[in-house]
């Protein structure tokens, strides 16, 4: 058999095509018109040195490429499969018959101009030691955000790229290995790297109006090394641009194949040679185990994303990565800010904080990004002794054009998040229902998650209605939606938990999206994980769960943008798994609802839980006895029980006094309300860093801190200041591709079947 292959940029030289020009003059009149310039001045004569230039380069060596290919087909070239080096591989779908000559010349036109305007980039190639020994340098040298490898040419033959610097920085760590050559290339991009996403996200929108067929002849994709498939024909086509080129997997697969012959077409017979190094390293398999591959179908390992593209559209993200939300605004501004930059969906955290504070975050928030330009949202949390506090937060929301919410805490719908979800919800002119108000609701219960995935409740629209809240073409379009956008299925995290196990709760609920899948409101929901999620291995488990996306929490505390103080920061970034334990809430004192904290260096977690069983079994301050109490003045409170009630009466004396008038009438509440003080205290506490009661500090955290500082040891991640939460998020969804692809590789190789 015969395989075809494309070279790609690198072969360009002057004087290429000048044998081909004159054999096809309309088909380089038509590219000439369509990429702008003359192909054939280019080519031959190279005005200003334009060859080098990548924008003008690519669409040259496509055409150069496609007319030399169609000269030997006429002289008889037919090919079983076909492939190509980088650009290359668009001419491979061009005798594909995936792409058309004209509608691949305008891609080819666009990638190159995308391509050209990267900066700040570079490239290299590493010749003489394997891609895993350059791995292990890249992450001796704690660069593995920034360096990453582009091609797999042949066993000794890799190219890396990322940040120029970084490039020229791990030169020296690189040569410590015994490698014959490091060479820098004269590009300006990071080419084939995640440092591309703003390229792909561009070039996938030009993509989407473009018509693609199925392969004629088997196309083989730099993405995955294997054929590309009727399903997954554009994304490939996308993800090219930021995933390494696999040719030595591929060339390998295509031996396995049994392809004896490769035709190369270019005009530098580069690819010959590195195929001829190829063969020389690849160990064919026996006739026997040949045969036994032949008799199992091997399912074919195919290029993935990570969760539901549907939810980046939804959003307009570039991952299905979100930053959740942590109360008193440990989720900054900052961090939404430096979020949004990077493409990802984040939620300030507006828990704890008045309506001016949380106000003022807003305004620097879409002073910085805009109001709808970049994906960003506000957390909503539920207020059980301030349900008022919630519909003014809402209120504010849509004052200010917040579309996206977090529902935080609530264990049924509210009147808050029904007039969030109603308020503009109208028909467009073919009376489809327009929803312009969004809720990922965090939940952890099968019940909750079922009231949330049906109709607002009648009696809350009609209180709206009545208050006027809500108009009339809002009220009579309530029943024609559910009241969420999307569910997070939050399993045992930092802060507020119900301890769930996430293998059990997500294929629950995701069990329950099911059985009401007649209703296709409910089929659209997305349904997300939470909890426990803080190394590549974890967030590949929550996507073979099912999930469509994650969502982080504790990691990002550790992180400079978070709105928490340096001493805390320091503290999480060195605990490990076992460090953490659950305390009552102090939101939800009474009830006896739980957080998990961090409890490594700290008393909290047992002076919160003694409280709590003090409340319990006493009717009154009064009952419990004297020493037990004057303990707790002094080691707990530091300051008198009337000194808190002082202060505790001065606070809802401004914002609910009938707290204070029920305190007075029942004891128990009162006794609440004052070690619900001590909740608010050391949440401040350890805010502030106040070294002097850091046995005090409430730090909401879970395991999924310790395991991620585990995962970074030994890098630059392990010192908290050079987490950065877009490069914490990039690093973390680039890791999880690679344990995922290594994983499959693993389990569905060839030697599996022997």
């Amino acid at each position: 058999m015969k395989a075809v292959v494309f070279e790609g940029q690198g072969s360009q030289r002057v004087g290429m095509g000048k044998e081909l020009f004159n054999m096809y003059p309309e088909i380089v009149q038509q590219a000439s018109n369509i990429i702008g310039f003359d192909l054939v001045d280019l080519c031959l004569r190279n005005p200003d040195k334009k060859l080098k230039n990548t924008e003008y380069t690519q669409p040259a060596i496509f055409v150069v490429n496609h007319l030399q290919y169609l000269k030997e087909s006429e002289e008889g070239l037919i090919a079983d499969f076909a492939l190509g080096h980088s650009l290359g591989e668009y001419n491979a779908l061009v005798l594909g018959k995936v792409l058309d000559f004209e509608t691949a010349l305008h891609l080819v036109k666009l990638r190159g101009k995308l391509m050209g305007k990267a900066e700040n980039g570079g490239m290299a190639a590493v010749i003489g030691i394997e891609s895993h020994q350059i791995h292990s340098a890249i992450v001796r040298a704690s660069m593995e955000n920034e360096v990453f490898i582009a091609n797999y040419n042949s066993k000794f033959q890799t190219v890396i790229s990322g940040i120029g610097e970084s490039i020229r920085s791990l030169e020296e760590e690189i040569k410590k290995i015994g490698v014959k050559l490091f060479v820098p290339l004269n590009v300006s991009g990071a080419f084939h790297t995640p440092f591309m996403e703003h390229a792909k996200i561009e070039f996938s929108s030009e993509l989407e109006n473009i018509h693609v067929s199925n392969p004629e002849v088997q196309v083989i994709s730099n993405v995955t090394a294997r054929p590309y498939e009727s399903d997954s024909l554009k994304e490939l086509i996308v993800s090219q641009i930021v995933s390494p080129v696999k040719w030595r997997h591929s060339i390998e697969y295509l031996l396995e194949k049994g392809v004896s012959d490769f035709r190369e077409i270019g005009p530098s017979g580069a690819l010959t040679k590195m195929i001829v190094n190829i063969k020389q390293d690849y160990k064919p398999l026996t006739e026997n185990q040949a045969q036994k591959i032949v008799n199992i179908k091997k399912p074919e390992v195919k290029r993935f994303t990570l969760g539901n593209p549907a939810f980046q559209k939804e959003y307009n993200t570039v991952s299905t990565y979100v930053a959740g939300s942590m109360y008193k605004g440990i989720s900054s501004k900052e961090l939404v800010i430096k979020m949004a930059k990077a493409g990802h969906l984040s939620f300030l955290g507006t828990g704890g904080m008045t309506i001016s504070e949380i106000e003022n975050n807003i305004k620097t928030i879409q002073d910085t990004i805009g109001i709808h330009d970049r994906p960003y949202g506000m957390n909503l949390m539920c207020n059980l002794m301030k349900p008022q506090f919630e519909i003014e937060t809402i209120q504010l929301y849509l004052r200010k054009g917040i579309t996206i919410i977090e529902a935080s805490a609530f264990f049924k719908v509210t009147k808050s998040l029904v007039l969030f979800r109603l308020k503009g919800i109208h028909l467009d002119a073919r009376q489809k229902i327009v929803v312009p108000n969004r809720i990922i609701a965090k939940i952890s219960r099968p019940e909750v998650a079922e009231a949330f995935l049906s109709a607002p409740p009648q009696k809350i629209v009609d209180e709206l209605f009545s208050e006027g809240l809500l108009s009339l073409n809002e009220k009579l379009l309530s029943d024609r939606l559910i009241m969420v956008t999307d569910i997070c299925v939050e399993a045992d995290s930092g802060g507020h938990t119900d301890q769930a196990n996430p293998f059990t709760v997500i294929t629950s609920i995701g069990a329950l999206r099911q059985r009401l899948s007649q209703n296709p409101l409910i089929s659209e929901v997305r349904i997300g994980s939470a909890g426990g999620i803080g190394t590549p291995q974890a967030m590949a488990a929550a996507y073979m769960l099912g999930a469509d996306f994650v969502l982080t929490g504790s990691i990002n505390q550790a992180t400079v943008e978070a709105g928490t103080s340096d001493m805390v920061k320091e503290m999480l970034a060195n605990i490990d798994v076992y460090d953490t334990a659950y305390a009552p809430a102090g939101d939800m004192f009474e009830i006896g609802a739980k957080v998990q904290v961090l409890k490594r260096g700290v008393f909290f977690h047992v002076r919160a839980n003694k409280l709590y069983e003090l409340y319990k079994n006493h009717s009154s301050l009064e009952e419990i006895d004297p020493d037990v109490l004057s303990m707790i003045e002094k080691k707990y409170f530091k300051r008198s029980i009337e000194e808190i009630w002082k202060e505790t009466t001065t606070y809802f004396a401004k914002s609910n006094p009938s707290e204070i008038e029920k305190a007075n009438r029942v004891p128990k509440h009162k006794m609440g309300l004052i070690f619900r003080w001590y909740f608010v205290h050391t949440g401040r506490l350890a805010l502030s860093g106040d070294s002097s009661q850091k046995v005090d500090f409430q730090v909401h955290c879970g395991p999924a801190m310790g395991a991620f500082n585990q995962w970074v040891k030994g890098s630059k991640l392990e010192d908290w200041r050079n987490r950065k939460v877009d490069e914490v998020a990039n690093i973390l969804i680039n890791e999880t591709h690679l344990y995922l692809e290594e994983r499959f590789d693993t389990m569905l190789s060839p030697k599996q079947f022997l």
